[in-house]
């Protein structure tokens, strides 16, 4: 049987991919969320693919791709995000997902990738090889890292994360001593450097 999970916070979003890959003969098409949903639903159904977005709340995509990667080697999982960062590419790719497509070439990428991902090959986008600082911090630091920088504050994290926001000021702490940076603008000019927002 062939299923698919597709995971995305935004119901529209999940909705017109579900239209989109009606044609592809799944037998199933199930939908999560969040991060959390999609791993404990990974975990009860066998997907023969997952469509995972990374921006959610909560647990974010690259959190849940980690974990049902570390729990589910052989998992196929496919990337889909509006950002189209050389970092966070490379990122999915260490984390085990196996295909990356940005939502702005949805019409043009998102059949090959999948079908090349459910035929066992990798997808990704060209990207330059990268040495940075930010391979430093792990999936969760990562996030909060790009939420520093977009100008959210600790309050405003934690509640988006679910967290206490003694946590989430510790997990500022960590990035600050990685990255050697003190402010949140040193976080902006970095991200942007990094093409992980925009100036």
């Amino acid at each position: 049987m062939k299923s698919l999970l597709l995971v995305d916070d935004h119901k529209i979003v999940r909705s017109g991919l579900k239209t989109l890959l009606s044609n592809l003969n799944f037998d199933r098409i199930d939908e999560a969320d969040s991060g959390k949903m999609a791993y404990a639903l990974a975990q009860e159904n066998s997907y023969s693919l997952i469509i995972m977005d990374i921006s959610m709340g909560g647990m974010s995509g690259l959190d849940a791709l980690s974990k049902i990667i570390n729990r589910l080697p052989k998992q196929k999982i496919l990337i889909l995000s509006m950002h189209d960062s050389d970092l966070v590419i490379e990122k999915s790719k260490k984390l085990g997902a196996m295909g990356f497509v940005t939502k702005s070439d949805i019409s043009d990428n998102l059949f090959q990738a999948v079908e090349q991902v459910l035929a066992g090959q990798y997808f990704f986008p060209e990207i330059k090889i990268l040495d940075n600082r930010l391979n430093e911090l792990n999936e969760r630091e990562f996030e909060i890292f790009k939420m520093i920088a977009s100008g959210m504050t600790i309050k405003n994290i934690a509640a988006d994360m679910n967290i206490s926001q003694k946590t989430a000021a510790n997990y500022q702490t960590s990035i600050k001593q990685k990255l050697e940076i003190d402010n949140p603008i040193e976080f902006y000019k970095l991200a942007v450097e990094l093409n992980l927002i925009k100036s």
